[in-house]
């Protein structure tokens, strides 16, 4: 992986998830224990352990060693792979109900958007058909304006409901 795309990948991420918990930790070794924060670009060259790797396998290597770790999460991670250096884009791997699911994303929403199914707050179903397969940086702004709208509806309803 060319370290510039890690840097942007790390960056892009971190900003558009900036307040929202977490930061992508990108495994240089499968050593977890050099591990103590999220990555921070600019990303030195390095050759990863996972090359090669399907996505199945690096499932197995994340249910084995990563999952039941402090600072990891239980149920999402990313994996870079040729699409990255291709078209930019991240497979997002969520675990729902102990069965893989991956959608692509973008570099910005990819951390923002793990983080609900992380909590449970957000459910796979469907997702797929919503998004074409990709998140994208506009659909999370869509996503964030309805949120928004649907929160100041509510406020509304409740603050008529007391009058």
């Amino acid at each position: 992986m060319v370290s510039y795309l890690l840097s942007e990948f790390v960056e892009e991420s971190r900003r558009r998830g900036k307040g929202k918990g977490g930061a992508f930790a990108i495994l240089e070794s499968e050593d977890l224990s050099q591990v103590t924060r999220g990555s921070r670009a600019p990303m030195k060259h390095f050759k990863s352990p996972f090359i090669g790797y399907s996505v199945d396998k690096v499932y197995d290597f994340y249910k084995e060693n990563v999952q039941s770790r402090e600072l990891f999460a239980t149920k999402t991670f990313a994996i870079l792979d040729d699409k990255t250096v291709s078209e930019k884009l991240c497979l997002l791997a969520i675990e729902v109900q102990g069965e893989l699911k991956t959608l692509r994303s973008e570099f910005a929403p990819s951390l923002e958007c793990l983080v609900p199914f992380e909590f449970s707050f957000m459910e796979y179903d469907g997702l797929n058909d919503e998004t074409g397969g990709v998140i994208t940086l506009a659909l999370m702004e869509k996503w964030d304006a309805e949120l928004e709208a649907n929160e100041k509806r509510a406020k509304e309803q409740r603050e008529q409901n007391e009058t």
